[in-house]
C-alpha cells in the first residue's frame, strides 16, 4: 500500500506548536521587564517587571548586554525550530518579528526603561509594531513566493491594505492625543526606525545577498571572473 501524504495543515501542526510557545514567551518577557506603571498594573497589557524584580533581574540590570543575550536566546530557538518545522511564511515572519520584540523588550527593560516608563503602553505598541515591520520585511522573499502562487484578485486583496498601512504610518510623523505630555509621541518611531532604517536595511541586504548568489552562480556556470568578483562584492 502507498502510504497517504499528511496534508499541509497537519504537516504544519508542530511549527504552529512552536509558534504559539513563542508569542507566550515574548508576552510573559514584555510583562516580565517591561516596567511597571502606577494605576496601569491591574490592565492585562501592562507589564508587571515580576522579573526586573528579582535577584536575578537586578543583577542583570547592571549587564545589559548580558541580559539581552538570556532573553535572547529562548527565541531564538524558538523561531529555528519554527523555521524547521512550519511551512507557513506568515508563521515565520511572525517568527522573525517575535525575535525582534524580544531584542526590543529586553533593551528597553533593562539598559533604557525610562522611555517605555515615559510612554507606557505606547510605548509597547511602538515596539511591537516596529518589531513586525522588521520581522516581516526579513521574511519577505517567503511571503513573495507565497504572494504569487495567487490569482491576481487574491495578490490585489492581500497586497493593498499592507500598502495602505504602511504609507499611512509613513505619513503620520506626531500624535496629536492632547493627553500625552508636551505632546511627545513615540509613533515617529515607527516609520523612522521600524519602516526606513529596519525594514529598508533588511531590504538592501536582501537585495545585496540575492544579486552576490546570482552573481557567483553566473560565474560558477559560465567561468566568468567579473561576475565572481561582482558576486563576491555584493
Amino acid at each position: 500500500m502507498i502510504p497517504r501524504r499528511r496534508a499541509p495543515i497537519v504537516r504544519s501542526l508542530p511549527g504552529w506548536c512552536f509558534l504559539s510557545a513563542l508569542l507566550a514567551y515574548t508576552a510573559s518577557l514584555h510583562h516580565g521587564v517591561g516596567p511597571a506603571q502606577p494605576g496601569l498594573s491591574s490592565e492585562w497589557y501592562a507589564p508587571r517587571a515580576f522579573v526586573i524584580e528579582t535577584g536575578l533581574g537586578r543583577n542583570l540590570m547592571e549587564r545589559p548586554w548580558l541580559a539581552l543575550s538570556i532573553f535572547a536566546s529562548p527565541a531564538l530557538l524558538l523561531a529555528a525550530a519554527v523555521f524547521v518545522t512550519a511551512r507557513s511564511a506568515i508563521a515565520r515572519g511572525a517568527a522573525l518579528s517575535c525575535v525582534v520584540a524580544t531584542g526590543l523588550f529586553a533593551f528597553y527593560g533593562v539598559a533604557a526603561p525610562f522611555a517605555w516608563q515615559f510612554f507606557g503602553w505606547r510605548g509597547s505598541a511602538t515596539m511591537i509594531v516596529t518589531a513586525l515591520a522588521v520581522g516581516f520585511a526579513a521574511a519577505a522573499p517567503l511571503l513573495a513566493a507565497s504572494w504569487l502562487r495567487l490569482g491576481w484578485p487574491q495578490r490585489l486583496a492581500v497586497y493593498l491594505p499592507v500598502v495602505l498601512l504602511v504609507l499611512a504610518f509613513v505619513r503620520n510623523a506626531t500624535g496629536t492625543d492632547p493627553s500625552l505630555p508636551y505632546s511627545i509621541s513615540p509613533w515617529p518611531a515607527v516609520p523612522v526606525f521600524g519602516i526606513e532604517l529596519g525594514a529598508l536595511f533588511v531590504a538592501v541586504w536582501l537585495v545585496g545577498t540575492a544579486l552576490g548568489l546570482s552573481g557567483i552562480a553566473a560565474a560558477r556556470s559560465r567561468g566568468g571572473l567579473g561576475r565572481l568578483s561582482l558576486g563576491m562584492l555584493s
